[in-house]
């Protein structure tokens, strides 16, 4: 039961970080304009239609050990119910939660989107460039 609570707790992050990640930063005419994250309800709102949700599990599959590890019958549960669930958590929370407390969370919203904007963009330079300059020996070990 521990590992299920876990579990959710992990989904719950990466569904704050997936929406996060899907804001159209990349789409600013300027460079020297700061970065503009949507609003909460429209991140929502667009992980309700299923946005999303393919980047929650590659982050699974890629990051968390605890996936990693389910027999594989288990992680196609998984998968199907993080894509049936996500969505239509985030449509419940829609219709749910009143526009004030919305307007209360979007501040904080903001600063998590940006920091996990933040911390993508390191795990691309990582992937993109570091990792590729390091010099690999025949066994396929990093020197």
């Amino acid at each position: 039961m521990k590992a299920v609570k876990r579990l959710l707790v992990l989904v719950l992050v990466l569904v704050m970080g997936s929406l996060a990640i899907s804001a159209p930063v990349l789409a600013q005419e300027a460079p020297e304009e700061p970065v503009v994250v949507p609003p909460l309800v429209e991140t929502l709102g667009l992980l309700a239609q299923g946005v999303g949700v393919g980047l929650v599990l590659s982050f699974l599959a890629e990051k968390v050990k605890a996936f990693q590890d389910l027999r594989s019958d288990v992680k196609g549960w998984v998968i199907f119910g993080i894509s049936m669930g996500l969505p239509v958590l985030a449509r419940v929370l829609l219709d749910v939660v009143p526009p004030e407390s919305w307007a209360l969370i979007e501040p904080y919203w903001q600063t998590v989107a940006i920091a996990f904007l933040g911390w993508a963009s390191s795990q691309a330079v990582y992937l993109g460039i570091i990792k590729r300059a390091e010099p690999v020996d025949p066994a396929g070990e990093p020197e």
